[in-house]
């Protein structure tokens, strides 16, 4: 009689194909601001003086993991789901997020880019408030506008992703500038 052996193909956690982007996302997810740590960065930029603390900072990077929403969409859109995997076999292609975004692009239009405009308006509404609050120019005692207000900062993100630039308000940090820049090319 003859012996059957077995190949298993044992491949463990760190030897799949995806295990650094499965890293880098722990990583990311698990970014959270200890409690009890009051530490504050002091400086001077742009004629002003900013005093940022730690943990308005965590909180800005912590805004990255919205990411998350795309990968619900992905999972749950029409055109990535088991049908659409047969269909898109039998023509030679995978859909992908960038598929299914693009055909709900083309099929609801309106819809997808309104929601894109106001979350975008919101995230980079509070990223600006963050900087901007903080931030104290000795030239300019009456600030331009208050950011203390969280939608102050999104209302300057929506007068500048529409480019209607009322002239009400500006940032005044180099950060501040920064992401309004961003925000106005790529919005």
């Amino acid at each position: 009689m003859r012996k059957i052996k077995f190949r298993y193909n044992i491949s463990s956690i760190w030897s799949a194909p995806f295990t650094k982007y499965m890293i880098l996302e722990l990583i990311l997810c698990s970014i959270a601001m200890p409690p009890f740590v009051d530490y504050t960065i002091i400086g001077t930029m742009n004629g002003g003086n900013y005093q940022y603390s730690l943990d308005m900072l965590i909180s800005n990077i912590c805004l990255i993991k919205s990411y998350t929403i795309v990968r619900v969409y992905n999972h749950y859109s029409p055109w990535t789901n088991t049908r659409a995997h047969l269909i898109s076999l039998k023509r030679n292609f995978i859909p992908n997020i960038s598929f299914s975004f693009r055909s709900d692009l083309k099929n609801k239009n309106v819809l997808l880019l309104l929601i894109i405009f106001f979350s975008l308006a919101i995230y980079f509404g509070l990223i600006m408030r963050n900087f901007e609050k903080s931030f104290i120019n000795p030239d300019y005692p009456a600030k331009s506008f208050n950011f203390k207000w969280y939608l102050n900062g999104v209302w300057l993100e929506i007068v500048t992703v529409t480019t209607v630039g009322y002239g009400d308000g500006f940032p005044e940090s180099l950060y501040g500038r920064s992401i309004t820049l961003f925000t106005c090319v790529f919005g």
